[in-house]
């Protein structure tokens, strides 16, 4: 009797913590951001900008948004950081102003957020600065004007979720059109893939310029006699100064031998990348 009380009870808490977990899912979905979450601008030193947010509450209260900034990279390991604003070389979170840093937005209504971005003038400046703008739902406050966090009180809640939610918004500033582009290839391998009887070309692209780069990226290859084999895309992605993605191609199955391979990653305006390599394929 005493295990099947126990089980009971178990059984009992964990659809409470589920429940709970649904409802405060729900309340921080309520807002969204009716925005591009990329918003970039093309600019010269000493100009400034404006830019808007447009944030939207389906819910039936008033919803409050936490409004701040952090700088954002990423690498080709497939790791993002989120780091503190103006940390990074490039960042360009100390251009931008953002009047309030909590917003309401009233139920079943939108809100406008300005902020306003203001470039140096400064001559050395040149290439792609970029942060982000983050929107974070707050709890939903009750009528005693106190967060409905379950956390909020040790004595009046035992089990308890937490679970936070945000948009994050890159503002990016493009100075100048006399900069350098420069893309590197590297840790290329050809591995096989048992599950789809074919293979995948592995690359990581690093982005060594001083502007964001957005290429299309195929490559083609040749066998021992000139033939093409094929031609196989990878991903459109974007990668900003000193930031690394990394491709996975995933191409036809090959037969044992040598093929050449011609990589390329078109950024769509004057500038195209490329690079040679040879393949030994063997049985797998």
């Amino acid at each position: 009797m005493c295990w099947n009380l126990l089980r009971n009870l178990c059984i009992v808490a964990l659809f409470i913590m589920i429940s709970l977990s649904f409802s405060i899912k729900t309340a921080y979905a309520n807002i969204s951001l009716i925005s591009q979450m990329t918003q970039s601008f093309d600019v010269i030193e000493g100009e400034s900008y404006q830019g808007l947010l447009k944030l939207y509450n389906n819910g039936d209260q008033v919803q409050d948004v936490r409004i701040y900034q952090t700088d954002y990279r990423f690498d080709a390991e497939g790791h993002s950081f989120y780091e503190k604003a103006s940390t990074l070389a490039r960042s360009n979170a100390n251009w931008i102003e953002i009047n309030n840093s909590i917003v309401s937005v009233p139920p079943k209504d939108s809100i406008n957020l300005l902020y306003k971005v203001i470039v140096p003038e400064d001559k050395k400046l040149v290439g792609t600065y970029w942060s982000m703008i983050m929107v974070e739902p707050l709890p939903i406050r009750d009528s005693r004007g106190s967060a409905n966090s379950l956390m909020e009180k040790e004595q009046d809640v035992k089990i308890g979720v937490k679970q936070s939610f945000r948009y994050g918004v890159q503002i990016v500033t493009n100075v100048g059109d006399d900069g350098k582009y420069k893309l590197n290839f590297t840790n290329s391998k050809l591995r096989y893939d048992e599950k789809r009887d074919g293979y995948i070309f592995q690359v990581d692209l690093i982005n060594k310029g001083e502007y964001w780069l957005s290429p299309m990226v195929w490559m083609e290859i040749y066998d021992d006699y000139g033939s093409q084999v094929g031609r196989f895309k990878g991903k459109q992605l974007r990668i900003y100064p000193d930031t690394s993605i990394r491709q996975q191609i995933r191409v036809a199955k090959l037969r044992a031998g040598t093929y050449q391979v011609l990589l390329i990653a078109d950024n769509q305006d004057d500038n195209i990348f490329g690079i040679r390599y040879t393949l030994k394929v063997t049985e797998p």
